[in-house]
């Protein structure tokens, strides 16, 4: 019986410590609009799996020629942030014939892909602690 009330004290602890995760806050710096047209979407990815594919949170913010800002809280762990800024309004990140973006766009770290977007590894910021400021650079 020992061993049993035991056993439910620890489990009972463990699944204490796993619900306990870490809250923290990023505030986001998007620098280099290039006008006050439109809004500046941010795709937040949580996990490389779903980078650039299904973000965990994406929000928008009204441009400003300059620089937007941006701040949420999300638990401690690692992300990567791809940003760009919709001038048109159309929810999309507009491309010319060949696949090239047309609008500015930017990601964590500053990051930037050859051939193609940045990778996760490149891109990934580890957010927690008493908050996390990131700035992206439009390009």
């Amino acid at each position: 019986m020992r061993t049993g009330i035991l056993g439910i004290l620890l489990w009972t602890g463990l699944v204490a410590v796993a619900m306990a995760a870490d809250p923290a806050s990023l505030t986001l710096t998007v620098t280099d609009v290039p006008e006050a047209d439109g809004e500046v979407w941010i795709a937040l990815y949580n996990t490389e799996a779903t980078w650039l594919e299904t973000p965990a949170l994406v929000a928008t913010v009204a441009a400003e020629q300059g620089t937007a800002r941006w701040e949420t809280e999300l638990l401690a762990g690692d992300y990567a942030v791809a940003v760009f800024h919709d001038a048109n309004r159309n929810g999309d990140l507009d491309r010319n014939i060949i696949g090239l973006p047309t609008e500015a766009y930017g990601f964590s770290n500053g990051a930037r892909g050859k051939y193609g977007p940045a990778k996760w590894g490149d891109a990934r910021v580890q957010v927690g602690g008493s908050g996390t400021r990131m700035r992206i650079s439009l390009e």
